[in-house]
């Protein structure tokens, strides 16, 4: 009996992995179609609910509340995050780091995640419009920049004023998981704050106010708003503690609308900082989160 040519024989099997892959994406595709309303064709990012309701915990993170002022020196951070919400947890390292030059009138920050680990449950993803059908992953994070720049410097007569604006650089991955948007976002504020000695100790009391604005892939192209924030926090001797609010306003209401009740503590022994931070989303933020790590500060 005759056989076929091998080159014949070697294009059948290579048609396997071809085949099992289209019914994979097919398989998908159908999913995510009913999910989200998708067509089958075309781009699909335009389908993912792009908003802090729906996605990770890290995609569109409320910027920070700052309090009129910064430190003036510099400083390193590592911190281990951890998210829980009902079927849904995200563990990951972030990074931080302050350069202050210019004799303290201007800071420069660098935040950044370098990998996130996640599990949610299928319900999750479905409600999510995730076009990925793994619920388990590791990604990497987002680079955020930040300029700080003292406006006004604190006396005994009155607060200080700073002022920060913000870059996300879309370093991160995991648009298909719905864990980052992998697109740019921008914030602008100005913080006041001023200490006040209150028995041995002193009380800053301290209030943010800006705009904060991201990227979307479909109509509006940007999703913007008011940024605001109210905080206090207590020192005595080597101990701080902190209370605060914080959030933002989205102007087309698909869950864009982030609010979060914090407090942390601090135990600082010359250089060295211990940090503990406990997090709850008030609205359009389903996580609760908890934050260890540390901080060293030199000149």
């Amino acid at each position: 009996r005759s056989q076929a040519p091998l080159y014949l024989s070697t294009m059948k099997w290579g048609f396997v992995p071809f085949i099992l892959f289209s019914m994979f994406v097919h398989g998908q595709n159908q999913r995510f179609s009913k999910v989200s309303g998708y067509p089958g064709s075309g781009p699909w990012e335009p389908f993912v609910k792009l908003s802090s309701a729906h996605m990770g915990p890290n995609a569109l993170p409320i910027p920070p509340l700052r309090w009129g002022a910064f430190r003036m020196r510099n400083e390193v951070d590592l911190t281990l995050n951890s998210f829980f919400a009902s079927s849904d947890f995200t563990l990951n390292p972030e990074f931080r780091i302050q350069y202050t030059p210019l004799g303290g009138r201007m800071a420069f920050e660098i935040q950044w995640i370098p990998v996130e680990w996640f599990h949610y449950s299928e319900s999750i993803r479905d409600d999510r419009n995730t076009w990925e059908n793994r619920t388990t992953g590791v990604v990497m994070g987002d680079l955020n920049l930040h300029t700080m720049i003292q406006v006004l410097t604190e006396s005994s007569t009155r607060p200080g004023i700073l002022m920060t604006a913000g870059v996300k650089i879309p370093t991160g991955q995991g648009l298909e998981f719905s864990r980052n948007t992998q697109a740019l976002g921008y914030h602008l504020d100005l913080s006041v704050g001023k200490d006040l000695i209150v028995g041995s100790g002193t009380l800053r009391p301290f209030a943010m106010a800006g705009w904060n604005s991201y990227q979307t892939y479909s109509l509006p192209a940007v999703d913007q708003g008011p940024l605001y924030g109210l905080g206090m926090r207590y020192g005595w001797k080597k101990h701080q503690f902190n209370l605060g609010f914080r959030g933002y306003h989205g102007n087309i209401g698909n869950g864009d609308s982030p609010m979060i009740l914090e407090t942390g503590y601090r135990w600082t022994h010359d250089n060295l900082t211990l940090l503990v931070e406990l997090g709850y989303g008030i609205q359009d933020f389903p996580f609760t989160y908890l934050k260890l790590g540390w901080r060293y500060g030199f000149l």
